[in-house]
């Protein structure tokens, strides 16, 4: 297929515009790094760190009295308040939900905030580079749900590992294949 003058100008155009764009994505992404490491670093500091010490043996707890959520809930309240402005605004909705939590909805309240905080605190822990929460941790401290949250959170945190473990096992099926075929 030949290609006239024309078509060679819009894509060499296209080319050049598209390695710009991929460019300016990049630059801007690296150099806006620092700056929200240090933002996430206030956050963790601030609001993240204290609460999670202040939830951490009860995080996904059934256990959990009304009493205690009510409690949590203040003081989560009491801790955005000092914190400057730096946490995200959700974490101090769900702590009003927690704090004015009645007993038809407490457990519901104290579910998903365990949830939402969880995955924020790994989030703030990941931009500032400090280790996330392994799958052991986790198992040992009840932090999830459910099993089936477990499981995405295990797949999530071990995707490379399991990608790994899937081409072995595809491997060695293949293998059993090659040798089962030449066998008969």
């Amino acid at each position: 297929m030949k290609l006239n003058e024309n078509t060679l100008t819009i894509l060499n155009i296209i080319i050049t515009a598209s390695i710009a764009l991929i460019t300016t994505l990049l630059t801007s992404r690296y150099t806006s790094k620092p700056e929200k490491q240090k933002t996430a670093r206030f956050m963790f500091d601030n609001c993240y760190s204290p609460i999670y010490s202040l939830v951490e043996y009860k995080l996904f707890s059934k256990d959990i009295t009304i009493e205690e959520v009510q409690e949590i809930g203040y003081d989560i309240i009491k801790i955005c308040n000092s914190a400057n402005n730096y946490y995200f605004p959700s974490i101090k909705i769900y702590a009003e939900r927690l704090a004015n939590s009645n007993v038809g909805n407490y457990n519901k309240n104290w579910d998903y905030f365990c949830s939402r905080f969880s995955m924020r605190y790994d989030s703030v822990c990941r931009m500032i580079g400090l280790p996330i929460r392994n799958s052991a941790y986790r198992l040992n401290r009840q932090h999830f749900i459910s099993n089936w949250h477990f499981a995405r959170l295990f797949a999530k945190n071990n995707w490379l590992t399991l990608l790994y473990c899937m081409l072995l096992i595809i491997l060695s099926g293949y293998l059993c294949y090659i040798n089962f075929a030449n066998h008969t």
